[in-house]
């Protein structure tokens, strides 16, 4: 607005328009609350009509079927690409919205019940593989978005009757849960969001320090992912400082970025071998390369990636020596960030040196803020 706005004016700007500043004044975690708790009341109610849904057999194949595809990486089935296949004679969606049991009015079809859950999903996050789907009915969880996997204790569930169950969060059932939630691996177009890596034999040192990832372990996957949730969703983002020739001015580069989606039980507690090339660390001005060098000190920083509301900004500070081509030695201290998501589970980071051995070190992602010891551990060779 112009500085020459009368006063009188400006009062009655302010007047009219204090119930809007008061709501763009609300803190992103305000808004998550509220977002939160109208998507899980959603779910809550999807979860009883599924439930009660699971009386029909054919239903029951229907969705074991669906998982064991995998289409993401782990036993999830995305409802808008299931709901039109037709299971004896009707189609799942309709046998959703014909499973209301009284609790919900004639316009309140299934469709209606979800339209505030993007990427509605429905999981069998364990026992997919050995679930004898003709003798048994399972129960059907809640994976509740808006909260920690590590303070998350008890997960409601229902059973075909619509009575209540609660699960404990922090120990996996023993027979087979189906669990509705949003989709951790979809993006807002409907579209995978990753591509998952495969390992490989480790990567030979040439050209520069290889810096290869042999292993990650999480000594207790629950803290960072519930088993409702399935397989964890691990993103890697690797920080360093860059010097070019010539230059004595380092600057904060992205190094690598990796992705692992491992099954639980090779990693929760286990070492889960990967061997995948992270960069080549070009140190010195001896090496092959001529036209720049990294510093002494690399940044691993490590993320459970769940999606949810909003961005958060992580901070990323790198310390450590670096060599102009000059000679002599710069101290680095250079600073940068990046993005997650509300719902992500930030894991930490470590720090590693230039001077670490390269077989067989082992890193302990200390510094995870809601545990005690660590949270990931990983090797590199």
């Amino acid at each position: 607005m112009k500085k020459l706005l009368s006063i009188a004016f400006a009062t009655f700007l302010l007047t009219s328009c204090s119930k809007k500043m008061d709501e763009f004044t609300s803190t992103p975690q305000q808004f998550k609350r509220a977002d939160s708790t109208a998507i899980n009341e959603s779910l809550d109610n999807a979860a009883l009509i599924v439930a009660t849904s699971l009386k029909d057999r054919a239903v029951r194949s229907f969705i074991k079927a669906e998982a064991l595809k995998q289409f993401d990486g782990d036993y999830d089935i995305l409802y808008q690409s299931a709901k039109n296949t037709a299971i004896n004679g009707s189609t799942l969606e309709n046998i959703f919205s014909g499973n209301m049991q009284g609790r919900f009015s004639k316009t309140n079809v299934f469709e209606k019940i979800i339209s505030n859950v993007s990427n509605f999903q429905i999981s069998v996050p364990v026992h997919c593989e050995e679930w004898n789907e003709n003798n048994y009915t399972p129960l059907v969880a809640i994976a509740e978005t808006g909260v920690n996997e590590n303070e998350l204790k008890p997960i409601k569930a229902y059973d075909s009757k619509g009575n209540i169950h609660w699960l404990n969060a922090q120990i996996q059932p023993d027979k087979p849960v189906i669990v509705v939630g949003i989709s951790e691996r979809i993006d807002e177009t409907g579209k995978l969001k990753y591509a998952f890596e495969s390992t490989s034999a480790a990567d030979s040192r040439v050209n520069g320090q290889s810096t290869i990832l042999g292993q990650i372990r999480c000594p207790d996957l629950g803290d960072i992912e519930s088993w409702a949730n399935g397989k964890p969703e691990l993103r890697l983002r690797i920080y360093g400082a860059k010097l070019s020739q010539g230059s004595t001015n380092p600057a904060p580069v992205y190094l690598a970025t990796k992705f692992y989606t491992p099954d639980r039980n090779a990693i929760d507690n286990k070492w889960y071998v990967v061997n995948t090339f992270l960069f080549h660390w070009y140190y010195d001005w001896t090496s092959p390369t001529t036209t720049y060098v990294y510093g002494s000190d690399v940044e691993f920083h490590w993320v459970e990636e769940d999606g949810g509301f909003y961005n958060y900004t992580e901070d990323v500070t790198i310390g450590g020596i670096i060599n102009p081509s000059s000679g002599g030695i710069l101290g680095v201290s250079e600073s940068t960030s990046f993005t997650r998501k509300g719902d992500d589970e930030y894991i930490g980071f470590v720090t590693v040196h230039y001077t670490n051995p390269t077989s067989n070190y082992y890193y302990h992602l200390d510094d995870f803020p809601y545990s005690e010891g660590s949270a990931l551990d990983m090797e590199l060779d």
